[in-house]
């Protein structure tokens, strides 16, 4: 299995800040709220619009956040429980989703994975067991026996496990997965994107910049309700 996981592959200072948070040293993920609110946060620097804005999978008033990642990342493993704690505080018109995402065809299995568990409706119950597997028990899940293997130990019924990989709810989600990454110019993950309008770009700061522009969507609703 291969991994060169970066949210941007060719910008150094972008791969330099994602090891750092694999490696447990950005305390910026994890800032005091009042501090994050006295920052400042700038369209082309901290975040930046979405050419073709996308629609959202949430309820009506729902604020989406939606965090591209892989199964296959590193960096998505050791970013997943501040993610999962951040999203634990938040008021409950955010609404935390995701992508899974693949710059090469290795990696696509991970995606069908994903997909496979989502439709069975056990994707958020095992997601941090997935992770588990593959970075704490070594295990490689890329092979479609590996997955319904793992899948029948978890509870999941092998046979029907087996169908739902190659089914067409699978195939269907994953094209539509990967057309939104394509819409939202992702280039690498861990990448979060606001409401399908913006997407963070600043690695110093991300959860404050997320913040930002929840806030940002709050008032721009309240404007249009007025």
């Amino acid at each position: 299995m291969k991994t060169k996981p970066t949210m941007h592959n060719t910008n150094p200072a972008r791969r330099a800040a994602i090891t750092k948070l694999a490696i447990g040293l950005t305390g910026a993920w994890l800032a005091p709220q009042l501090v994050l609110a006295q920052e400042q946060f700038v369209a082309g620097k901290d975040y930046q619009a979405i050419a073709t804005p996308f629609a959202t999978e949430v309820a009506a008033g729902k604020i989406e956040v939606r965090e591209f990642f892989g199964y296959w990342c590193p960096h998505c493993n050791a970013f997943d429980p501040h993610l999962n704690e951040w999203a634990g505080k938040q008021k409950s018109d955010v609404a935390l989703t995701h992508t899974p995402w693949a710059w090469q065809e290795s990696q696509i299995p991970f995606q069908r994975l994903f997909y496979a568990l989502e439709v069975a409706g056990k994707e958020k119950e095992l997601r941090s067991k997935v992770f588990e597997s593959m970075f704490k028990d070594h295990l490689r899940l890329e092979s479609v026996d590996a997955q319904v293997d793992w899948a029948s130990k978890h509870g999941i019924d092998a046979q029907q496990f087996r169908a739902l990989l190659d089914s067409f709810s699978v195939v269907t989600n994953l094209r539509k997965g990967t057309q939104l990454a394509k819409t939202a110019g992702i280039k690498g993950v861990p990448s979060l994107v606001i409401n399908g309008k913006y997407l963070v770009t600043n690695d110093d700061n991300p959860l404050g910049t997320m913040d930002y522009l929840i806030n940002l969507e709050r008032k721009l609703a309240s404007n249009k309700a007025k």
